[in-house]
């Protein structure tokens, strides 16, 4: 039995830190799309929703599975992601491209190009052959062909 409690108490620690992490990770992407977004896409309307639901359930695992460091630790992580999910966006800006919580630098896609998507853009990047789409809707399509372009020109990728 003493084994699982020290088992526990590591797991504790883990869960600290993952929430801390992912809280300071969040912070930096949010300080970074600040400055750095051009093209944004709109969140979806259940985004909030979600993100208030998972507070609301870390608050009541708390105070429903025993009211321990564990769940302190586990509500931490819950509300880390949920302010992940509230606070990061998915865009085009000037130093990258985010999608789903990820930086891609521009300095290293090999190529890119803008396509038109039912009136709306869509950016498709490649780094070392896998592609990435990203889809702008409410953007303006020669806006963003301009904004690639230009990128293509700072940081040497091909926009063909």
């Amino acid at each position: 039995m003493d084994l699982l409690a020290q088992k526990d108490s590591w797991l504790v620690y883990a869960l600290f830190a993952i929430g801390a992490v992912m809280l300071v990770y969040t912070l930096y992407l949010l300080v970074e799309q600040r400055r750095s977004l051009v093209f944004e896409v709109s969140r979806g309307p259940w985004t909030y929703v979600v993100s208030v639901g998972l507070i609301a359930f870390a608050v009541g695992y708390y105070f429903f599975a025993g009211q321990s460091l564990k769940e302190v630790a586990t509500g931490s992580v819950l509300f880390a992601f949920a302010i992940f999910m509230a606070a990061v966006r998915n865009g085009v800006g000037r130093t990258g491209v985010y999608i789903d919580g990820v930086r891609y630098a521009w300095a290293k896609v090999d190529a890119a190009r803008v396509a038109k998507d039912h009136g709306n853009p869509v950016v498709t990047f490649r780094i070392k052959d896998i592609e990435r789409p990203i889809r702008l809707p409410g953007c303006d399509v020669k806006e963003v062909s301009q904004f690639v372009g230009e990128m293509g020109k700072s940081y040497g990728f091909n926009t063909k």
